[in-house]
Formats: structure tokens, C-alpha cells, sequence
């Protein structure tokens, strides 16, 4: 099988003999995010520093390529940084690599949060708008809006 045969079962395009309609489908999502006692939180001198290399990097947001309103997410949260393993963290990293930071070979340990490996750029629509942004809906609805077909 090819990379990019489909599994057994599954058809699309002309092979479908049924289509579903566009639809909507609507979730009440309840999220209770448990975080443990942590620093409060100020913008580093880091943060700033990898923040504006990230700019010069990627010129604009991640989704959408906007250059407005531009703002560096935290891929693993601030507030849960002192209860993650770091080995972990940088293994996900590995697999969820938007900027080609972290390669195959041996890579320093990320110690902190503000580490550019741990940033993503996102315009204000993607990174805090209700449903847009990732701290707001499922990772795969957010996940999704990079990846939709745009027409004119």
C-alpha cells in the first residue's frame, strides 16, 4: 500500500456511493484544568527574545499566516511546567515540530517554559478567540482550521 492509499473501507470522492450533507455539530465541552501551585507568571527576558526570533522565523501565525496581533503560545502550559517530565516534553516536541526546532539528534533538555522549542506563533483569533483559539475549543477542531481548503 502506498503512503497515500486510503485503508480498506474507507472511499472518497467518486468512489462514496453516499455523501452527508454539511452539517454542523455542536459539543458541550467541560474542561477542568487541575494545575498545580506555580510561580506567578511574567513575561521573561527569554520569553521576549524567543518570542521576536520566532517572528523573524515564521513571519506570522501558525494557522493562518496572519502578521497581525501576533502572540507566542506556550505548546505546554506555563502553569504546568514544574509538573511535566522533561524528557517527555521534548519527545512531543519532536513529533509536534512546526518550525524544524528539534531534530533527531541529541537535543539539550528544555528547562523551562520560554524555551523557543516550546513556542508557537498565533495571531489573537487562534491563540484566545472563543471558537477559534486553542486555549478555547478541541485540540482537532483547532487543529483543523490550518489544514481547511480555502475558496474564493
Amino acid at each position: 500500500m502506498s503512503d497515500h492509499q486510503e485503508s480498506p473501507g474507507f472511499t472518497r470522492g467518486e468512489e462514496a456511493s453516499e455523501v452527508v450533507a454539511a452539517h454542523e455539530v455542536t459539543r458541550h465541552l467541560i474542561e477542568v484544568d487541575d494545575y498545580p501551585a506555580h510561580p506567578v507568571r511574567m513575561e521573561s527576558a527569554r520569553f521576549e527574545h524567543n518570542r521576536a526570533a520566532l517572528i523573524g522565523l515564521a513571519r506570522g501565525c501558525w494557522v493562518c499566516g496572519a502578521t497581525e496581533e501576533i502572540e507566542a503560545h506556550h505548546v505546554f502550559e506555563w502553569a504546568e511546567w514544574d509538573a511535566l517530565d522533561p524528557v517527555m516534553v521534548l519527545d512531543t516536541l519532536r513529533a509536534f515540530n512546526p518550525y524544524g526546532l528539534t531534530y533527531d539528534e541529541p537535543q539539550p533538555p528544555i528547562t523551562d517554559p520560554d524555551d523557543i522549542r516550546n513556542l508557537l506563533l498565533l495571531c489573537a483569533l487562534h491563540h484566545r478567540e472563543r471558537e477559534t483559539g486553542i486555549h478555547e475549543i478541541s485540540w482537532p477542531m483547532w487543529l483543523v482550521q490550518r489544514a481547511r481548503r480555502r475558496f474564493s
